[in-house]
């Protein structure tokens, strides 16, 4: 039976929302490693601040940062998304929906990020996501070449996303479980 993208979201962030504090951690370091491990090969690294019950990923700002690479993080600007340097994760403060932002926004050009990890409240295989319907992430990823990743727990990966044609598929899934070359996404050699 194929959901509806309401129906989607609905089920998938009660569930995503019920998980305990410690839950969340103890699901998140597995996909904190392979998102390290993949990001060796990259440079330029927007990441995302967790809400709303995913995966937390914030252990990895100062990780990056202090390896040497380029640390971005998203901030809504109008009906966008920038892509902002982040030099320390302290200065980060409540934007437009709540979530924290860079502050002050040093931005970057989306062509010039090498890796983005995207959050979702739905995966499939294919690499389709299913955001808040907003549709910033697909607006963002529709100008960029880097690579791009979704960040989801493995009980967000469906079957079927519903998809509209303007939806920008991921080339890999990291879940708790395992990293998945996706069958929409282009294919990257490491």
């Amino acid at each position: 039976m194929v959901l509806s993208k309401k129906e989607l979201r609905t089920k998938l962030r009660k569930k995503r929302n019920s998980l305990e504090r410690d839950r969340v951690q103890e699901l998140s370091q597995p996909i904190r490693e392979r998102l390290l491990h993949l990001s060796h090969n990259f440079h330029r690294i927007m990441l995302f601040y967790p809400t709303d019950g995913e995966p937390d990923v914030r252990p990895l700002f100062d990780e990056l940062i202090s390896s040497g690479k380029e640390l971005f993080l998203p901030k809504v600007v109008g009906e966008r998304i920038q892509a902002c340097r982040v030099e320390n994760p302290s200065w980060l403060s409540g934007g437009r929906f709540g979530i924290p932002e860079p502050e002050p926004c040093v931005p970057s050009q989306p062509k010039d990020i090498d890796m983005v990890a995207v959050p979702g409240v739905a995966f499939d295989r294919e690499g389709y996501r299913l955001g808040f319907g907003k549709g910033y992430y697909d607006r963002f990823l529709s100008q960029t070449e880097a690579l791009k990743v979704g960040v989801l727990y493995s009980f967000q990966l469906v079957d079927f996303v519903p998809r509209e044609p303007w939806d920008v598929p991921m080339d890999i899934l990291i879940t708790e479980r395992e990293t998945i070359h996706t069958q929409g996404g282009k294919s990257w050699k490491f």
